[in-house]
């Protein structure tokens, strides 16, 4: 995901260099910020410890696991 947003950010960088061809140059630079934004939030996520609150009246099935 991360190397698809880097070429598609840099193809829609060369391609605005040309008037006829801005518009989907945009569309590409556009494209390749948000799978680069999808990229460093999956690493974030992966790297965010999981928190479970520990109370040992609860069930298993009660524990609401937070993000």
């Amino acid at each position: 995901m991360r190397v698809l947003g880097w070429l598609l950010l840099v193809g829609g960088l060369l391609l605005c260099a040309s008037i006829l061809w801005a518009a989907p140059g945009f569309l590409c630079m556009g494209l390749g910020l948000i799978f680069l934004q999808i990229a460093e939030e999956k690493d974030a996520a992966l790297n965010r410890p999981l928190r479970i609150p520990i109370n040992p009246s609860l069930k298993l099935s009660q524990l609401q696991f937070q993000k």
